[in-house]
């Protein structure tokens, strides 16, 4: 550009210099533009290919196949790897032997019903004095517990006095009707003092001394242990009405629950062993008497009763027992340990050993369980076989078989696994990316002709003065700025 004159302008010329020389110089080098964009190509058709076919990033890099649904059959044989030998799992034989099973429960100790009496009264009447005064008292058969005014009892005496009377004047008539007729009354007085409980000592004793008492002896129908008790000095007491409760404890019963499946190992007669938490030293034995033809509704089990003696009275009712019942055998049988199966929930399995160092997974049908930590097997195997004794690596879920089956199987290697990395239609010959290193950003040389006002992220640039101006004129043509 030319001014008035016809002389170029230096002027313009440098201020154009000026504001280009530092644009090109914070342009980025060709070299790092062409490796950004080769790397955003690049990590878009990785991550677009495989996640189009149904593949997952690994957590350190890798690439596995999302696996599909499993299927209800049972897996093929597979071969162990050599890293998973024998030493980290253990096999064991199918055995036949007897099929016994013992019942371990807890029992609660209680009283033997038909050795548990009330004491009661026949007819109401006020209680002058307790012989029997607090719970827990022993008594035996007999002994007195209380004395009784009742006006009943006044009244019966003194009609006994007078039919004595009256069969000692009918004997002197000698009249044989009517001796008849006196001993008739005084077997009817004496028979209505027995039915209140009046002993016949204390009949005979009215008798001899033919004086009426105010009060009566009652003594202890049963023997045992007073167990409740109701009876008060100076209480009125109606007819029926509980005195005392009275339990024998010579002999005491045992409740225990058999479950749905342990009802057919418990029978009348089987014999038990009781033990308590504080004598472990000492055992008693006794028996069962009764299988309740029932379910508990709430326990679901039924309930079974045991008797034992109970001479030195050790066992208290309200007790609880370790209970043992006798084992119950149920001839022979296939049987493996209970560990060796795995349960599915639909299922359940057993993984046979089979030549050439493979498993075999195996459906069996599972019977009762037996002593020793064994289950009884009705159908899958056959004696002689050799399973997996404790598959610990195994997971209690179909849904989780595959794992089992890869647990198993080689390793696979994942890295050969993974696909090429291929980008049709873009070759790129010489190109190799091992990794993707940030180098240091270069500025030269840069690009003539470009002019950034903003600046490139990560990279330091010179920001224009604001007195600087930007000519956009062509060469050779002549023109004023406004």
């Amino acid at each position: 550009m030319a001014d008035s004159s016809g002389q170029p302008s230096n002027r313009r010329d440098a201020a154009d210099s000026e504001h280009v020389a530092p644009a090109a110089e914070n342009v980025p080098p060709r070299r790092w533009t062409l490796r950004l964009l080769y790397g955003v190509v690049l990590l878009s058709a990785i991550v677009g290919g495989f996640v189009g076919k149904g593949r997952i990033v690994a957590a350190l890099g890798r690439f596995a196949p999302i696996p599909r649904a499993a299927a209800m059959k049972l897996p093929k044989p597979v071969a162990i790897d050599p890293v998973v030998t024998e030493k980290d799992y253990a096999t064991v034989p199918v055995e036949k032997g007897p099929l016994v099973r013992t019942i371990h429960t807890i029992g609660t100790i209680d009283y033997v019903e038909p050795l548990v009496g009330d004491v009661t009264l026949k007819t109401g009447g006020w209680l002058e004095k307790l012989y029997v005064d607090y719970e827990g008292q022993p008594v035996h058969k007999g002994d007195p517990m209380f004395d009784l005014y009742s006006p009943d009892l006044v009244s019966t005496q003194q009609d006994f006095l007078i039919s004595l009377q009256a069969l000692q004047q009918a004997r002197q008539t000698n009249d044989a009707s009517v001796i008849a007729s006196a001993r008739q009354n005084v077997r009817g007085t004496r028979q209505r003092l027995r039915f209140w409980d009046i002993t016949d000592q204390q009949i005979d004793a009215l008798a001899r001394t033919g004086k009426t008492r105010k009060t009566l002896t009652f003594s202890s129908p049963f023997e045992g242990v007073v167990i409740a008790k109701h009876a008060f000095a100076g209480k009125y007491m109606q007819a029926g009405q509980l005195l005392y409760r009275i339990a024998d404890l010579s002999k005491v019963w045992v409740y225990v629950f058999a479950y749905q499946n342990q009802i057919h190992c418990t029978f009348e007669g089987q014999k038990a062993t009781l033990r308590l938490a504080n004598l472990r030293d000492r055992e008693f034995h006794g028996k069962v008497i009764y299988i309740y033809p029932f379910l508990d509704p709430k326990s679901r089990a039924a309930k079974v009763r045991l008797e034992f003696d109970n001479p030195h009275l050790l066992l208290k009712p309200g007790m609880y027992a370790s209970v043992v019942l006798e084992p119950h055998r149920m001839g022979m049988g296939i049987k493996i340990p209970r560990t060796a199966i795995l349960q599915t929930g639909v299922r359940s399995l057993v993984y046979l050993s089979e030549p050439g160092n493979k498993l075999h997974a195996r459906q069996v049908a599972t019977g009762m369980e037996l002593d020793g930590g064994m289950m009884h097997i009705l159908t899958g195997l056959r004696e002689g076989q050799q399973i997996v004794a404790s598959p610990s690596f195994l997971m209690d879920s179909e849904s989780r078989l595959r794992a089992v089956n890869r647990r198993f199987g080689p390793a696979p290697d994942w890295m050969k696994r993974m696909p090429k990395m291929e980008m049709p239609g873009m070759a790129m010959p010489g190109m190799e990316m091992p990794t993707m290193k940030m180098p240091e950003m270069e500025h030269n040389p840069p690009m003539p002709g470009r002019n950034h006002k903003k600046p490139m992220p990560g990279m330091d640039q010179k920001q224009p003065r604001p007195e600087e101006e930007h000519d956009h004129s062509m060469p050779g043509m002549k023109g004023e700025r406004q």
